[in-house]
């Protein structure tokens, strides 16, 4: 017997789709870092850090519209909380390296074919 549910194609609205986008948008990069060998050497590195607010920002799961609502330092800090286990001083450290990364335009919003080429190796369909 399958446990299988099937949701027909609803279009769901506002914060359930910012919940939705962001979980989605979670998994996905959760299962491409854990690909990076001895991944959790690099724990409190900034390169990280920056890669994964580079694969928020321009990550193709919704509409440009939706990313202004969208929570994406917050997106982040779980992406990060939950693949290397942070403790509450160093979430702190992360929370603060997303605020610089984002206060000094480190991470840039790029052309559509060129996020489409960039990200093809992360969000590629198996």
């Amino acid at each position: 017997m399958n446990n299988i549910v099937s949701i027909p194609n609803i279009a769901f609205k506002s914060a359930l789709k910012n919940d939705i986008i962001g979980e989605i948008l979670t998994t996905k990069i959760i299962d491409e870092l854990n690909k990076i060998p001895n991944l959790l050497s690099y724990k409190m590195h900034n390169t990280i850090t920056e890669i994964v607010c580079s694969l928020i920002e321009n990550h193709d799961t919704a509409t440009h519209k939706q990313d202004k609502k969208m929570d994406k330092k917050a997106i982040a800090m779980k992406i990060l909380t939950l693949v290397f286990n942070l403790q509450p001083k160093e979430i702190d450290i992360i929370g603060h390296d997303i605020d610089y990364i984002c206060s000094n335009n480190i991470v840039k919003k790029l052309k559509k074919t060129v996020v489409q080429k960039a990200t093809s190796f992360f969000f590629a369909k198996k």
